[in-house]
Formats: structure tokens, sequence, C-alpha cells
């Protein structure tokens, strides 16, 4: 079951309009640090705003190529009072980290450990995501030597009907103006499944955590996004095997770039019947 946590709260503010101030309360969106430990191991603190803490932290760790298959699962559990996830494999693992950051942009290359068993690349990569994303650069590495090979094509208008469902699709946003949303769709513009948080990183690893453990297939399906479309969103959709991402914001030059590179199809700017696609534009008719 997941949590029931609170997502909203109000807040006293100072509401500052021409030649008055007046003090009131405003709805904003309750960010809290979600840890999430593999095999009892902590591999990450998420900062969010979810619902599906579950979701959210499979889909991570799926996004940076620590699960392979729903079959290396023992048990996922969500803690309510520690805020937390515990995901367990049935294989060991073995987490290895220097206390080096590197910042987006600076895409340093990390080694396998020679011993036995899963090995997390040494260095973590800040990403340019709202709140602070993370890639491992084993992850950009994976991602890399992927090329997507897909005859899925999806029309113009659906596109558009798409991307008007999702802007409208978060209560969340509606009430607070902070929230990101990510959704997964078909060809036919059926919007299967629905993920809202803080940051849009969040958003896409919930959809791809629940796709993860319910066994939904992705390479047919086409991923949804109302936020820029940077490096790690494109590796996120590569790692899901979606041949689609579209957006209702624009694309950075390295995601279009690793976009190019693997035959990724890429849209982004998606509003007032006009888009930019950045790569692979057959699929999009």
């Amino acid at each position: 079951m997941e949590h029931n946590t609170k997502r909203e709260t109000r807040v006293k503010i100072v509401l500052a309009r021409p030649h008055e101030r007046i003090e009131t309360t405003d709805e904003v969106i309750v960010e809290r640090p979600l840890a999430v430990y593999l095999n009892g191991q902590e591999v990450i603190t998420l900062l969010c705003a979810s619902s599906h803490p579950k979701d959210l932290a499979v889909g991570f760790l799926r996004s940076q190529g620590l699960l392979d298959c729903p079959d290396d699962l023992d048990s996922v559990t969500a803690e309510k009072e520690s805020y937390s996830v515990h995901v367990n494999l049935k294989g060991e693992v073995e987490l290895l980290y220097e206390t080096q950051i590197v910042t987006c942009g600076a895409v340093g290359l990390g080694h396998d450990d020679p011993k036995e068993g899963r090995a997390v690349r040494e260095t973590r990569m800040v990403t340019s995501g709202a709140g602070r994303g993370v890639l491992f650069p084993g992850a950009v590495e994976d991602a890399l030597k992927r090329r997507v090979v897909s005859e899925l094509s999806i029309a113009r208008a659906t596109v558009f009907s798409l991307m008007e469902q999702l802007s409208t699709a978060s209560a969340l946003h509606r009430d607070t103006g902070g929230a990101h949303s990510a959704a997964l769709a078909d060809a036919s513009g059926e919007m299967i499944l629905f993920r809202d948080d803080i940051g849009r990183h969040n958003a896409v690893d919930a959809i791809h955590g629940h796709c993860f453990l319910e066994g939904i297939p992705l390479k047919d399906k086409i991923l949804l996004s109302t936020g820029r479309i940077t490096s790690e969103i494109v590796v996120k959709a590569v790692m899901m095997e979606v041949p689609i991402l579209l957006s209702l914001n624009p694309a950075s030059s390295l995601a279009v770039d690793l976009a190019l590179g693997i035959d990724l199809t890429v849209a982004g700017s998606i509003k007032g019947g006009k888009m930019n696609i950045y790569s692979a534009p057959a699929r999009i008719t």
C-alpha cells in the first residue's frame, strides 16, 4: 500500500500588490526527503512529493541500471514513519562511492568493481534537474550503447491531444503551481498511467517503477512530460525502452545529441499547434 502522506499544506505569506501588502495564506507543495535503501545500504535520498514512494524508488534504481528484471526482487517495502523505501534483491549488491559529486556537464566514467555481484559506479553526477536529479555515470554509459528500434508512430493531432490532457491532469499543480507531471500513453492517444511530483525526473521514475513492478511493456508506449528535456530525462526514457518522448517544454543540446545518437524520437515545446521535433521525426506522422 502506498503512503497517504499529505502533499499540500497552507503557509502564511505576505501578498504584495501595488500599494498594499496583505497577510494571508497560500497552498504550497510538501517537499520531503525519501531515503532509498538497496539490500540494507542507503543509495540515495530523493527530495520529492510522492504519494507512490515504492514506484519512485524502484524507478530510480531501474533508471540507474541497478535493477535488471522483476525476478531479481526479493521485496520492496515502504516505511511511513521514516519515509523510506527498502528494496531487497536476491543477489548481493556492493555500493562503492567516492565523496566527489560532479556537476552536470562533467560526465566522468566509473569502473566496474572486480569483486562479484552488482556494483554502482563510484561517482554520482548531479544533474540539471529541479531538486537536483542524480545520474550514476554507468547509466549514461548504458544509454549510449543502446539504439531505439521501433516502428511505432503517432499522429501529429494525437500529440497535441495528449499534451493537452497532461497539462490539466495534475490537481497538485492546479493547487500549488509547483508540480511536474509525467504520463504513459499509447499511439491511439489513451493516457494509461499518470504521476506528478515536485521534480520532473521523479515523476518519470515513478512511471518507470510502476511499470517495472507490474510488468507493463514499454516498447510500444509513449512517455509524456511537462518538464524540460535534459540529458537525464533522455537517459531515463532510454532505460524505459520507450521509442517516443514528448514534452511541453524544450530540450537541451546534450539531450538532443543523446537522442540523435540512439534514434529516440524527442519532441518538445508542444503547444499552440506547434512542436519542435529534435530527433527521429518519422515516428510523428
